[in-house]
């Protein structure tokens, strides 16, 4: 069995013990293996000479190419995450940290990158921020912070990463949240209900 094949038969193996359907297929030397694909999104492995190497193409609703990345070392994660018209596209930074972008299938329109979002729902995006000696939670519209930006001073406990407080987060409904944090310390885990106005 020559290596191309051993290799997509230990990767079909994994995916069936794990539950994961897919269709793995070759597009050529340039394009790699398809590892991931939705109808608006494609990711390849291009891994090339033990160098892993990925290659992400996002695609409008009427399947034009309008992102073609190519990312180093952190296979990106693209899923839906809104009646697929909301991707959200996720690259780890190695560091326990993650940037993500969004994309609104229908408006044709990319978000900013932000650090480490907890959460995108009702038009917003939930994320922790420090500064000035302070954690801050952040909401704010995804695409334009002057329709919507509110900020939320907490007692998050001492961390590295201000998203490794962040325990939970969920919106209720569109203006009411609910998180779940490491506060002070002592690390004590709080919730609290956020009214949004």
């Amino acid at each position: 069995m020559n290596k191309k094949a051993l290799a997509f038969t230990v990767i079909a193996a994994t995916a069936i013990s794990l539950g994961v359907i897919f269709v793995l297929s070759h597009t050529g030397d340039t394009n790699g293996y398809v590892i991931s694909s939705g109808k608006n999104f494609k990711v390849y492995d291009i891994t090339k000479d033990g160098q892993s190497e990925y290659r992400y193409e996002v695609y409008n609703k009427n399947g034009k190419t309008v992102k073609d990345e190519t990312v180093q070392r952190v296979n990106p994660t693209i899923t839906y995450i809104s009646n697929n018209t909301l991707l959200s596209i996720s690259i780890g930074t190695g560091t326990g940290t993650c940037l993500a972008q969004y994309y609104d299938v229908n408006r044709d329109l990319f978000s900013e990158v932000f650090e480490s979002p907890a959460l995108a729902a009702y038009g917003n995006v939930v994320y922790m921020t420090f500064s000035d000696g302070l954690f801050r939670l952040v909401i704010r519209d995804i695409y334009d912070e002057s329709k919507y930006h509110e900020e939320f001073e907490l007692d998050i406990s001492p961390v590295a990463n201000p998203a490794d407080a962040l325990i939970n987060a969920e919106f209720l409904d569109e203006d009411v949240l609910l998180i779940s944090y490491l506060s002070g310390a002592g690390y004590d885990e709080q919730t609290t209900i956020l009214q949004l106005n």
